[in-house]
């Protein structure tokens, strides 16, 4: 979940799009643009919570990635994030 998925995401989204996006339109757009392109990603859920939820995600991460300019604390945070929502918590609340 962290190397595959998180590291694949975060390069993605943050290092390229999110990246490009900034360099476009500003970083305010761009966050706003990258973390409606990340929900819609997640379309397979056909949940509107969940949608909500990774878009609201996808601006935590990308807001992160524009303070720090480094893609480690968001691939960190997306892998912890991935862990606890496939592998833990259908335990807790099963």
């Amino acid at each position: 979940m962290t190397f595959f998925v998180a590291l694949g995401e975060e390069v993605l989204f943050r290092g390229l799009v999110q990246r490009n996006l900034t360099k476009m339109y500003g970083w305010g757009i761009a966050l706003l643009s990258t973390g409606f392109l990340f929900s819609v990603m997640h379309l397979t859920w056909r949940s509107v919570p969940e949608l909500g939820f990774t878009f609201f995600a996808g601006i935590l991460f990308g807001y992160i990635y524009y303070k720090t300019k480094s893609l480690v604390a968001p691939i960190v945070l997306h892998g912890v994030n991935n862990v606890m929502l496939v592998a833990i918590m259908p335990y807790v609340f099963s």
